[in-house]
């Protein structure tokens, strides 16, 4: 659970910033490999949607569904509010992926440190979610819950999956090529999407238009 307060306090640290600030490789998921996955397996096992606003968190880790690559981005948000039982759940505006491959689902091992995270909150609570390859052949999800104010938050989910927006930023790539991916629209609703560099730490970036599916400067 160690990655949740780092990236609820991002995200809150942000809400009111704009310009075109350059994200760090960390920023960009592209810590490279060996970057910690952040599971917890003292966590218990979710067992359901929560209470939503009702003030009665639910933390824990889950197994993934059979496709162990799991789901694109959007895909992915749409799961993640769907465990949330208030209506008023709202997205924060934050995702965040490490080793995407180009059909914008995950394409690496544990080892690597593959993951998505990304958060969303209902009345009084913060929800920060987590897919992490364990293995190289399964995945974990895990659910964190804290108590917190959900105001300022009104993101739409993006119009353009992860799979549009690395290939607008990197059309020319082979199949075989994996991409850090991220969003925070408190700054600007663009995805940043970094080419991983095999065996580096050096990245290239492009920002693509998270609406639209245009590059941008």
């Amino acid at each position: 659970m160690k990655r949740f307060i780092g990236m609820i306090g991002v995200v809150l640290a942000v809400a009111g910033c704009g310009g075109n600030e350059q994200p760090t490789a960390a920023d960009t998921g592209t810590a490279g490999p060996g970057a910690d996955a952040g599971s917890s397996a003292a966590d218990a096992a979710v067992a359901g949607p929560d209470a939503g606003s009702s003030g009665q968190c639910v933390s824990g880790t889950s197994t993934c569904a059979q496709d162990a690559r799991g789901k694109t981005a959007l895909e992915l948000l749409n799961s993640w509010k769907g465990t949330i039982a208030s209506p008023d759940a709202k997205w924060m505006g934050g995702l965040q992926g490490q080793y995407v491959g180009r059909d914008g689902k995950l394409n690496g091992t544990a080892a690597e440190g593959t993951f998505w995270q990304g958060n969303f909150c209902a009345p009084q609570e913060l929800f920060h979610f987590e897919t992490t390859m364990v293995t190289d052949q399964a995945c974990t999800q895990q659910r964190s819950c804290q108590q917190g104010p959900c105001t300022g938050f009104d993101y739409a989910l993006p119009a353009v999956d992860s799979a549009a927006a690395i290939l607008a930023a990197f059309p020319d790539d082979g199949a075989d090529a994996r991409y850090g991916v991220m969003i925070t629209c408190a700054i600007k609703r663009v995805w940043n999407v970094s080419r991983v560099a095999e065996g580096s730490y050096a990245f290239e970036f492009k920002k693509v238009d998270a609406d639209t599916g245009q590059v941008v400067p």
